[in-house]
């Protein structure tokens, strides 16, 4: 009979832990992958778009995507006050640069989330390789064999 010190085994640890790990990188990388609504080329002045436009899908200043944002917001609203102004009761969807502030609205928040995550997914990306390297034989073999679908009890028996 073995004694209870209360200490868990490691190699539990690492398989829980690289399971919670590699969920938060899936979690990540959904964003990554979402579809975008616009062409990422935005410009403060429509008739200067080709000419002098911002690629947002690769803006890194978190400042200047909240500019953009806090514009088309301003911007948006000042069509729909206009339109009332003008006792419209229907105006087409605004837009700018040819999408509308929604697209804007969707595109620019999946770049900040991001920026947000990416050093988040590195620090999980290391966390993954250290904690990869700490398995045992056993736990690789666990792996394999949840990744078939099987357990070791179905091998054996």
């Amino acid at each position: 009979m073995t004694k209870n010190t209360g200490i868990v085994k490691p190699s539990f640890n690492v398989l829980t832990t690289l399971a919670a790990v590699r969920e938060k990188i899936k979690a990540l990388a959904v964003i990554t992958d979402a579809p975008l609504k616009t062409s990422g080329k935005f410009s403060f002045n429509p008739s200067r778009h080709n000419t002098d436009s911002t690629d947002i899908t690769t803006c890194t200043n978190l400042e200047y995507l909240v500019s953009i944002f806090g514009f088309l917001t301003a911007k948006e609203r000042e069509y729909t006050a206009a339109a009332t102004l003008l006792n419209l009761t229907s105006v087409p969807v605004f837009k700018w640069n040819g999408y509308t502030y929604d697209s804007w609205k969707h595109d620019i928040g999946i770049r900040v989330a991001i920026i947000n995550s990416t050093n988040n997914m590195a620090a999980l990306r290391k966390a993954e390789a250290e904690l990869s390297g700490m398995m045992t034989q056993e736990d690789r073999l666990s792996q394999i064999l949840e990744g078939l679908g099987l357990t070791q009890e179905t091998t054996e028996g």
